[in-house]
């Protein structure tokens, strides 16, 4: 029986980075979702339980960092890997510290970006 591809969850409010995000994700066999705004993020997050998360860091309706920090207090969604994705270079220390898995910057190159999923997801 063949496993399962795993499936990431992407909180980016650019439709234009959204889709090519979602387009290198499924070269690469994943199965993507896009939400672009944070409201009830955690909550979608919680039901779907995605095997990552790649969530951008300035949202219009909230600051992703804010969302990163909900998510990993949550019972729910505290162990599933986030990367962060951000036109802030100087936040990656932020991003790290609060225990994101990766930290690309915008905008993002096609071979960090697989490998940041990748470390995020162990392989």
């Amino acid at each position: 029986m063949a496993s399962k591809p795993p499936r990431i969850l992407i909180l980016d409010d650019d439709p234009a980075h959204a889709s090519l995000m979602k387009f290198y994700f499924e070269e690469e066999g994943y199965k993507v979702d896009w939400a672009s705004n944070s409201a009830g993020f955690i909550d979608i997050a919680a039901n779907m339980q995605p095997d990552a998360i790649v969530l951008d860091t300035i949202l219009p309706d909230c600051d992703g960092f804010v969302i990163g920090k909900d998510l990993l207090a949550d019972a729910r969604t505290k162990a599933i890997p986030i990367v962060f994705v951000t036109v802030r270079e100087a936040e990656k220390a932020r991003g790290l510290a609060m225990g994101a898995k990766a930290f690309v910057s915008k905008p993002f190159r096609e071979d960090e970006l697989k490998s940041a999923m990748k470390t995020a997801l162990n392989k």
